[in-house]
């Protein structure tokens, strides 16, 4: 997936590599040390108004991309939750 902020840094937007299969369930996953443009720790308190919800470890299964969730390096864990959670399902 390649992501790209606007021009004035309001909006991500993101397009797969590949085109997604319809009808498919898909989440994307907004990890918890994100930074902005300056550096500071994005706020993500207030993003399940925006339809995420908190992705904990047990969420995760244990491991993220095959690694045990505790050996994914600094930045990934904050406080109780691993980041958010953009569940979705194409047309």
């Amino acid at each position: 997936m390649h992501c790209a902020w606007s021009p004035d840094r309001t909006t991500l937007t993101c397009t797969p590599t590949n085109p997604l299969a319809p009808g498919t369930h898909h989440t994307i996953h907004v990890g918890a040390g994100m930074t902005d443009q300056h550096g500071d720790m994005v706020d993500l308190d207030h993003w399940t108004t925006h339809g995420g919800e908190w992705c904990t470890g047990e969420m995760m299964g244990g491991s993220h991309d095959g690694h045990p969730v505790g050996m994914m390096g600094d930045g990934w864990e904050r406080g109780n939750h691993y980041g958010m959670l953009f569940p979705f399902t194409t047309a």
